[in-house]
């Protein structure tokens, strides 16, 4: 169940290099960043802001490692690396002070899952092809490669992993 989310456009900064792949991947433009994006400062800013509601970094009372968020998702661990650059280009130190350094990668328990029929999983399986191959049901009108939507798939990807690690016999690993 999905209780609060955060997202913004970031306009890009100064020296930023965008890859015309990573556009097309997402579907936006460099015009539509700057004309509907936040300043990196600003969007750095709302995002701590944000995730401040839930983990008071400052409260050494009841702060703790464990309070941390997770990072859960399909590969995440590329967002992990994303994230944590975005907050060294702004000179901010705080990144895994919110974060865990280990991400939830659900892609890992989804390749243990095969790790006998690896030769059947293509190299760069993406999270859409995770759900066929696996034969989830994903409700209609999901998109991919949007962090609410993917969040959902993640979710319903491991659900799906979870029943089929009950059948999956038991090594004595």
């Amino acid at each position: 169940k999905i209780v609060d989310q955060f997202q913004c456009y970031v306009r890009p900064m100064p020296n930023d290099r965008i890859q015309q792949a990573a556009m097309n991947v997402h579907k936006l433009s460099l015009e539509f960043l700057n004309k509907n994006g936040l300043d990196a400062e600003g969007a750095c800013e709302q995002f701590v802001d944000w995730m401040s509601k839930y983990i008071d970094i400052n409260d050494r009372t009841t702060y703790t490692y464990q309070h941390r968020a997770w990072v859960k998702g399909w590969r995440v661990h590329f967002d992990m690396m994303f994230l944590q650059m975005f907050f060294e280009k702004l000179d901010r130190k705080d990144f895994f002070m919110y974060f865990r350094s280990h991400a939830w990668d659900i892609a890992t328990r989804f390749l243990e899952l095969y790790e006998d029929h690896l030769d059947m999983i293509p190299q760069h399986l993406h999270l859409k092809e995770a759900l066929q191959f696996v034969q989830a049901v994903v409700p209609a009108g999901l998109t991919f490669h949007n962090a609410i939507d993917d969040l959902t798939c993640t979710r319903i990807l491991e659900a799906r992993i979870k029943e089929l690690e009950a059948f999956k016999p038991k090594t004595g690993k």
